[in-house]
Order: structure tokens, then C-alpha cells, then sequence
């Protein structure tokens, strides 16, 4: 921009867009551009401080940039696996050691409804074996920090059971 400073009477909707194009061109960080919800969340910032110099300050009438909407992008839902997905997952031999890790950890979060970074954490500590000779994962989820417990299937206790054997 030419100026360091903007005054608020030189904020108008031309003004909005051309900040808008600035911060997706010209990011801090050559990795990391600013797009999509990033560079909406920037704008969704800007305009609330101009809603806050008009309604709440006073300093501006009428707000210039009211009727400007930056684009949000909508989130989509994830699609979830069938359990004939999962089952042939499971089934998947041959590949790499590492393919191999990776295809038990996203079966185990399947079977045990555990987030990736709590399946992460777990160690046998955290299993409890009750009267009736099934498993219970106690464990503090990393996300919520609230204490879980969830049922293992055998099916888990399968896979949990072979990955500490190694």
C-alpha cells in the first residue's frame, strides 16, 4: 500500500477487496500463502473492528463496509467408512512395514472410537480388565482433557495386543 497509515473515511467496499487481494499475494511466509477460511477469518477480523468504530465508538457513519461478505469456504463432511471398509482395511497384507503401522493404528481408531493422538498416548496402564473378561481403556483425552472410558472389542484387543508384542 502506498501509505503506512488508512484513515477511516478512506475505508470503502474497493478498499476491503484490495486488502483482501493483498493478503492472499503477498504472504508473510513464502510456505505458508494465506487462503481460503485463513484469509476469510482476516476479513471477518477487519470488518468487525469497523462494526466496532461505527456502533460502538461512533467514529464512522455509516459503516462503508457493511454489506461486504468475505467468502467462507463451507466445511464438507467427511465421509465415513462402511464397516466393509474397515474390514477390508484390515485385511490389507503385504504392504510396508511402516503401511502396515499406519493401516492398524486407523483400524484401532475405528474399533476403539479413539482420536488419532489419544491412540497415540495409550500404553497398558491405561487398560483395565474386568470381572466378565472384557477390556476398558481408561484414558484422558487430549482434546476435551475429560476422562474417557471405552469398551474394547476384541477386534482391538487383537490389534493392541500385537502392536506391544513388537
Amino acid at each position: 500500500f502506498p501509505s503506512k497509515d488508512v484513515f477511516l473515511p478512506q475505508v470503502t467496499v474497493e478498499f476491503a477487496t484490495n486488502l483482501q487481494h493483498f493478503i492472499r499475494t503477498t504472504p508473510i511466509k513464502a510456505e505458508d500463502p494465506c487462503k481460503g477460511n485463513g484469509l476469510a477469518k482476516h476479513m471477518q477480523r477487519f470488518k468487525r473492528i469497523m462494526k466496532w468504530c461505527d456502533e460502538g465508538l461512533g467514529w464512522l457513519k455509516p459503516n462503508p463496509i457493511d454489506k461486504f461478505r468475505p467468502w467462507v469456504r463451507k466445511y464438507r463432511r467427511r465421509k465415513k467408512l462402511s464397516i466393509d471398509q474397515v474390514f477390508e482395511l484390515e485385511m490389507l497384507q503385504g504392504l510396508s512395514p511402516m503401511l502396515d503401522y499406519v493401516r492398524d493404528l486407523s483400524v484401532f481408531s475405528c474399533y476403539t472410537g479413539l482420536a488419532f493422538a489419544d491412540v497415540m498416548q495409550l500404553s497398558p496402564y491405561h487398560l483395565e480388565l474386568r470381572d466378565d473378561g472384557s477390556i476398558l481403556c481408561m484414558i484422558q483425552r487430549q482434546k476435551s482433557e475429560e476422562l474417557s472410558t471405552v469398551p474394547f472389542l476384541h477386534s482391538a484387543c487383537d490389534i493392541f495386543r500385537y502392536c506391544c508384542d513388537e
